[in-house]
C-alpha cells in the first residue's frame, strides 16, 4: 500500500504576522506611523502605502510563520511579542513595524499508512479536527 499524508502536532507554534518595512533613511517615520496606528489607522493601510517589502501588496501580511523562517532579529521580536501589539525591530533589511495577529500550534505533514488512516477515521473527533483531500487519479479510485 502507498502511504498517505497526515498532520501531526509538533509542540511549537506558528504566528500570523503583519508588518511594514522602511529603509534606514525613513526610520524617522516610525513614530508617526505608531501614532497613527494608536489613533485607529490600520497597519495594513500604512504597509500598502509605505512599506518597501513585497508583502505590501497583501497589506503587509507575511502569512503563518514558524521559527527558522525569518532573520534572527525579526524572529526573536515576533515570537516574544504579545498578540496585536505593534512592535518595532531592526534587521539587515531595515526597520520593521509589525504585529502578531494570531497564533496556533505548529502542525507537520507526515506520511500515514492507509490502514492507520482507516483506524483514525473510525473516531468521530477525527472528522472535527482533520480535512481529508482525495488526490488520487481517477484510475486509482
Amino acid at each position: 500500500m502507498v502511504p498517505s499524508s497526515r498532520l501531526e502536532r509538533r509542540g511549537g507554534r506558528e504566528i500570523l504576522v503583519q508588518h511594514l518595512l522602511v529603509s534606514e533613511d525613513n526610520q524617522k517615520l516610525l513614530p508617526e506611523f505608531q501614532e497613527r496606528i494608536s489613533g485607529g489607522t490600520d497597519l495594513s493601510e500604512l504597509a500598502a502605502e509605505h512599506s518597501i517589502c513585497p508583502s505590501k501588496e497583501n497589506g503587509g501580511i507575511l502569512g503563518w510563520v514558524r521559527k527558522g523562517q525569518m532573520v534572527p532579529e525579526f524572529e526573536e521580536a515576533a515570537f516574544s511579542a504579545p498578540l496585536n501589539k505593534v512592535v518595532q525591530c531592526k534587521t539587515k533589511f531595515g526597520y520593521h513595524l509589525f504585529q502578531v495577529l494570531s497564533e496556533k500550534e505548529e502542525l507537520l505533514l507526515q506520511d500515514i499508512d492507509p490502514n492507520d488512516l482507516y483506524v483514525k477515521m473510525q473516531d468521530p473527533i477525527f472528522f472535527n479536527e482533520a480535512q481529508l483531500i482525495d488526490v488520487r487519479e481517477p484510475e486509482e479510485v
